[in-house]
């Protein structure tokens, strides 16, 4: 039997403060959680990867080592973009 290895990045993200919001207030978190999903996973498609699977507030993803670099920059983008959404929110 003939095995292909590669070389992969695997991703976990996970929401800080999360549990804390949840405390705080679930909606907010269960919203955060949604937005989350709609930023990430059109992305992780976007640079070819896979998105494996979610664990609570975390996503586990997987990509060819040479998107890695071009998926962080873009997660951080929209990262920086959901920091200021909430930080509206809350005002």
């Amino acid at each position: 039997m003939s095995q292909s290895r590669q070389l992969a990045a695997i991703m976990f993200t996970d929401i800080v403060g999360y549990t804390a919001l949840m405390e705080k207030d679930e909606q907010k978190a269960m919203q955060l959680l949604d937005q989350n999903r709609v930023l990430q996973k059109p992305l992780i498609q976007k640079y070819r990867g896979k998105y494996l699977k979610e664990m609570g507030d975390g996503i586990l993803a997987s990509f060819s080592w040479r998107m890695i670099y071009l998926f962080v920059l873009g997660i951080y983008v929209a990262l920086l973009m959901l920091f200021i959404w909430l930080s509206f929110s809350y005002q």
